[in-house]
C-alpha cells in the first residue's frame, strides 16, 4: 500500500519538473515550436540553423506523464510515450519564420 507521504513526494516531484520546464520555456525569446528528436547524439551543446532554428540538447527529457499532459491528441500517447526517455535533443524552430499560414 502506498503511503500518503509517498504520494505527496510524487506530486512534489512532478510539480517541480513542471516548474523547471515552465522556466525554460519562459526564457526562450520570441517563442518557438519544439520538436523532440530521438536517436540523435551530438557532442556539441547546440547548433544554430541560420535564423530559423536551433538544434540543442534536452535538459530533462519528458516522462510519460508530462508527455501525456502535453499532447492535444491523447491517442498519440501509445505511439510515442514509450520513447519519451530517449529524447536527447530538440529542434526549436522560430514561429515567425515563413508565411503566417
Amino acid at each position: 500500500m502506498v503511503s500518503l507521504e509517498r504520494l505527496q513526494n510524487l506530486v512534489d516531484h512532478f510539480e517541480e519538473r513542471e516548474r523547471r520546464a515552465a522556466d525554460r520555456l519562459a526564457s526562450d525569446p520570441g517563442g518557438r515550436w519544439h520538436f523532440g528528436l530521438i536517436g540523435l547524439d551530438l557532442a556539441v551543446p547546440g547548433h544554430r540553423i541560420g535564423e530559423v532554428a536551433v538544434l540543442r540538447p534536452v535538459v530533462e527529457p519528458p516522462g510519460e506523464v508530462e508527455l501525456a499532459g502535453a499532447l492535444q491528441d491523447k491517442g498519440l500517447m501509445s505511439a510515442v510515450g514509450r520513447y519519451s526517455h530517449f529524447i536527447r535533443h530538440e529542434l526549436a524552430v522560430d514561429r515567425t519564420f515563413g508565411p503566417p499560414d
